[in-house]
């Protein structure tokens, strides 16, 4: 995995291409969501719900559970919530953690 810095992607990435549109997604709502639930996966129930019972993520689960149905409906809303804020928030860079670079082969 590497890591970089914005302006060090982007002129990587000019090096060769010639860039059409630059977006940015996971603010920091979803820098939030996922460092909570990253800390909390640590805890093996929530691990087991959320490859096994959960219906986000495993069309097959067949859980009835009030905490698996709220757990699924907050997972839900969380993604719709984060997907609103990248969207909203596409063009800005402040507190961004992933950019989305369309490019095109660079003529010659």
């Amino acid at each position: 995995m590497s890591a970089f810095t914005q302006r060090g992607l982007r002129a990587l990435v000019e090096e060769r291409f010639d860039l059409r549109e630059v977006r940015y997604g996971y603010h920091s709502l979803g820098h939030f969501m996922d460092a909570t639930f990253f800390a909390a996966a640590r805890m093996r129930w929530l691990r087991d719900f959320w490859w096994k019972d959960n219906v986000y993520y495993n069309e097959e689960a067949t859980s009835t559970s009030s905490s698996v149905g709220l757990l699924n409906r907050l997972l839900v809303a969380g993604n719709a919530v984060a997907w609103a804020e990248s969207t909203l928030l596409a063009k800005q860079s402040t507190l961004a953690a992933a950019m989305f670079i369309d490019a095109v082969v660079r003529p010659g």
